[in-house]
């Protein structure tokens, strides 16, 4: 049981400048708990120490202040007013404690932060925006960089440490990186108004392989190349161009056929200048995942961590 008293000593804790520097602040901490807890014993059980060690610890609190912290005697632990104006003191340190990670936060948001993004060209994903928008919004003077490049070399460039996220399918998974997923981009086989096939569907996939492809080069991702592979899609040439926009418009003017992602082409579809040679959503579907260190610095977290949550919104999903 712990009773406050007032002492009748006169403290004699001095005005030294380098008292805060000397002072053991685990004393502190210790006083607190026995202060919260009423008891040494009890105190000794939260901390993890043993009992000695605690009351030795308030021993060497008592001198470095130069006043009595408790009057023992008996079974009660009785703590004196200039304890109980310590332990008042280690309360609000203590809450300060607690406070920094949100205090640090503010401060962070407050300053200016550098986030470089790099995304396979021509990405079309709604929760992209929606992530660079609430980041804005947590960061206002944050200087956001976007850049494209081949989904090839945008992991190497997170461990290179010469961008902050990507956004790209992946053919290996490094350890030092962490991988959220996105969305599956589904890729179709498309033809233009003046190709043989426009506005007819094969029969079959493999029909297809009779015909020229325009091709995409080294930012083909791999699922796709294993589709094309698997039904002879391909062997004959009429285009190459690894922008997919360039690939686009070969397409639209009815030089081959050629794979795009079915958001990209969702606006021409609409209007009839490219016509889809399989069924919707028929095609290799592509994972596309936010990559960046495992290790990421708090910044650029959040905005992983902003659009994971833009992708499970889009797919109707509730975080608990």
């Amino acid at each position: 049981m712990l009773v406050h008293r007032l002492s009748r000593e006169r403290p004699m804790i001095g005005k030294d400048r380098d008292f805060a520097r000397n002072l053991d602040w685990n004393l502190l901490k210790i006083l607190r708990e026995v202060a919260e807890t009423g008891t040494i014993s009890q105190a000794a059980v939260e901390l993890g120490r043993k009992q000695p060690a605690v009351s030795l610890a308030l021993q060497r609190l008592e001198a470095a202040l130069g006043t009595k912290l408790f009057e023992r005697g008996g079974r009660r632990l009785v703590m004196t007013n200039e304890g109980e104006v310590l332990a008042a003191l280690c309360r609000e340190i203590s809450q300060t404690v607690e406070d920094m990670p949100s205090r640090l936060a503010d401060t962070v948001s407050m300053t200016s932060v550098h986030l470089r993004l790099l995304v396979i060209s021509n990405l079309v994903y709604p929760g992209l925006d929606a992530a660079v928008a609430t980041f804005h919004q947590q960061h206002s003077r944050a200087e956001i960089d976007i850049d494209v490049a081949p989904w090839r070399t945008i992991q190497d460039a997170i461990l290179r440490e010469v961008a902050d996220v990507g956004i790209a399918p992946s053919r290996s998974f490094h350890t030092d990186l962490q991988y959220r997923p996105l969305f599956d981009e589904v890729n179709r086989p498309f033809c233009g108004r003046g190709h043989p096939l426009y506005g007819r569907r094969p029969r079959s996939v493999e029909e297809l392989a009779d015909y020229a492809f325009v091709l995409t080069e080294a930012d083909e991702p791999e699922e796709l190349q294993k589709f094309r592979a698997k039904y002879g899609l391909g062997r004959y040439v009429a285009g190459r161009s690894e922008r997919l926009e360039e690939a686009k418009r070969l397409t639209k003017l009815g030089i081959g056929i050629c794979f795009l992602p079915e958001g990209l082409a969702a606006a021409e579809t609409a209007d009839g200048s490219l016509w889809s040679l399989l069924p919707d959503s028929a095609g290799p579907a592509i994972p596309i995942y936010a990559i960046a260190a495992r290790k990421a610095e708090a910044p650029c977290q959040r905005f992983v961590n902003y659009l994971a949550a833009s992708s499970r919104a889009s797919q109707g999903q509730v975080d608990a």
